[in-house]
């Protein structure tokens, strides 16, 4: 048995320690609730990144590209998600380490020559995002395995403010649809045997499963419509969506197109938007917490997406997972470090997990951000991830329809991925990549308030942007 923290030994002592830890965590969750709210009221205008130098950093984009091409090319299934504390790395792991390290010396690079700022990375919008990454790398401190923590939370910190860096140089709406659509291309190309095969078997939605790419070809849609170009880019957006496959994606979507309606100047239309959002939440929350009440729906939709009943009923394996997760943590108040529910074997009870589900049940993740945040972190990590959906709502609400609609489809597939609560993945790319748009197209006539206001006058649209460099 592995050799917990001093938070654990706590957490698994005496009842009455563990009542003490539990009123205590409850009153640091609240403090941490109250120093993000101020932080989110009073820190929130901050001044956006100011750059004196635009245009597409190309080595960053072979840098994403790069590491992109090798999860997918050398990335290997693990049987044993233990295998990795031992020293058992294949070359995937190895690759990803060399790819992490080259965006790591290029992001110092950056910040010494005095292109970026780091205090630039606590400005809004970033500021409530690099808070939570701060907390994910203290908590390797106190986590069940500190080495995999720390080296994942630096990972993610590097991949973000990248990120940043990247997507703050480009100063127009087309330039980041034109990358997103180029990474999710890449994402085809990378996979192009696997879909042959999806293909001549008949598999078309989810032939290239994928949990994290409907939330860049969803983007690449909505956000794509604000260019000249917003056929092509609509078109590669849907394509991405359906090729990708994931059936918790599909409400998401239907409920983000209801928020977009609501921005609509439209009494009607707002009305439809408002109630219609309401509507799709309150079916997902009622098929999450009871899917046999829905057999009728499930039918219906199996045959639609080519998918088996049997996933629609089980997640996919997510009630399991999700159950397995929070019985082994919910008296864990400070979590067991970011990235620690892919080992949750390690505090024991898994024999007998098996032996009730009749096979060995392997966990490599939470598959829901607001479970991850609380196993990394635990209260503290649940109310960062609440505030950071509250930061990018606010702050993406300012400029209308297109970007709130990415952002709120981002919070809601969280219910089924990690997300923003997990390792650097596509939906943290597509995450800083709206963020900078919204920054990059502040003005009172915003290319992305015109998805849905057509009505409105109409400037001159060649594919650039209409806002103020930034």
């Amino acid at each position: 048995m592995h050799d917990v923290g001093w938070i654990d030994h706590i957490q698994r002592g005496s009842s009455k320690g563990a009542s003490q830890l539990s009123a205590l965590s409850i009153f640091i969750g609240l403090l941490a609730f109250l120093c993000f709210l101020y932080i989110e009221i009073a820190k929130s205008s901050l001044g956006i990144p100011r750059l004196r130098k635009h245009g597409c950093d190309f080595f960053v984009v072979f840098l994403f590209l790069g590491d992109s091409a090798q999860y997918y090319l050398l990335n290997t299934g693990r049987t044993d998600a233990l295998a990795i504390l031992t020293g058992d790395f294949n070359v995937g792991n190895i690759s990803a380490a060399i790819w992490t390290t080259a965006a790591a010396l290029y992001l110092g690079f950056v910040l010494l020559v005095g292109r970026f700022r780091i205090e630039w990375f606590f400005r809004a919008p970033y500021l409530s995002i690099f808070v939570m990454i701060l907390l994910y790398l203290a908590s390797s401190t106190w986590s069940i395995v500190p080495l995999f923590t720390l080296y994942r939370a630096c990972e993610l910190a590097v991949w973000v403010g990248l990120s940043v860096y990247f997507f703050t140089r480009l100063d127009s709406l087309f330039s980041t649809v034109l990358f997103l659509s180029v990474y999710c291309t890449t994402w085809v190309v990378l996979n192009f045997p696997v879909l042959a095969e999806s293909l001549s078997q008949g598999i078309v939605f989810s032939a290239i499963k994928d949990n994290f790419l409907p939330a860049v070809g969803f983007c690449v849609a909505v956000l794509g419509w604000g260019t000249r170009f917003r056929f092509w880019f609509c078109v590669l957006g849907m394509i991405i969506f359906v090729l990708a496959g994931s059936a918790a994606a599909v409400p998401c979507a239907i409920a983000a197109c209801f928020v977009g309606l609501a921005f609509n100047r439209n009494v009607i239309f707002k009305l439809v938007g408002c109630v219609g959002f309401l509507s799709a939440l309150a079916c997902m929350i009622a098929y999450l917490w009871a899917p046999e009440e829905f057999m009728g729906l499930i039918d219906f939709v199996s045959g639609i997406l080519q998918k088996p009943t049997a996933e629609f009923l089980t997640a996919t394996g997510r009630y399991t997972i999700w159950s397995i997760i929070w019985d082994a943590t919910k008296d864990d108040y400070f979590g067991l470090g970011f990235g620690s529910d892919r080992f949750i074997q390690l505090l024991g009870g898994m024999a007998e997990v098996n032996a009730r589900f009749g096979s060995p049940i392997i966990v490599m993740s939470a598959h829901d951000a607001a479970l991850s945040a609380w196993t990394a972190t635990g209260w503290l990590g649940v109310v960062a991830l609440f505030f950071v959906y509250v930061a990018g709502i606010r702050y993406c609400s300012y400029d209308g329809a297109a970007a709130t609609m990415a952002v709120t489809f981002i919070i809601l597939d969280g219910l089924a991925v990690p997300g923003l609560a997990g390792f650097f993945s596509p939906v943290w790319l597509t995450w800083i990549a709206v963020h900078s748009t919204v920054a990059t197209e502040k003005s009172s006539e915003s290319v992305l308030f015109k998805i849905v206001s057509p009505e409105l006058p109409q400037n001159a649209d060649n594919g650039h942007d209409h806002a103020a460099a930034i």
